[in-house]
């Protein structure tokens, strides 16, 4: 597996970019590879299925966000603890934030504590 630093990865998106590949795309299936991954996993290890969010305002919570639109639509109690304000994210992470919320998901924005259960997906690094 080859790591990327974050300037590397914006480099490589910016030439993807430009041959027509679009953000949206890419954090569509970023998110449904994170559900897919996290669902794998609880069925394995035959898990609660219950899923705690990360969120700030960056891509990797529009990640998030479309992992739990997905795990919310396949039977998964999924809870966001967004920790900024949604309005500092881009339009982008807003529309899956919506559409989270839309399929089921519920968004804590106070009084976040570390769950004791289930499975936590880091949104903001």
């Amino acid at each position: 597996m080859k790591v990327v630093t974050p300037n590397e990865m914006a480099s490589i998106e910016s030439h993807a970019y430009k041959d027509g590949s679009s953000e949206e795309n890419f954090m569509e299936e970023a998110g449904k590879g994170i559900a897919i991954t996290i669902h794998q996993y609880v069925s394995e290890y035959q898990l609660e299925k219950h899923v705690t969010l990360l969120c700030g305002k960056g891509n990797n919570t529009g990640d998030a966000y479309v992992a739990g639109t997905f795990l919310a639509q396949n039977g998964y109690t999924v809870t966001a603890f967004q920790l900024t304000a949604i309005e500092d994210s881009s339009s982008l992470c807003q529309k899956n934030y919506k559409r989270f919320l839309k399929k089921g998901g519920k968004c804590e924005t106070q009084n976040f504590t570390i769950p004791s259960h289930g499975i936590i997906v880091d949104g903001l690094f």
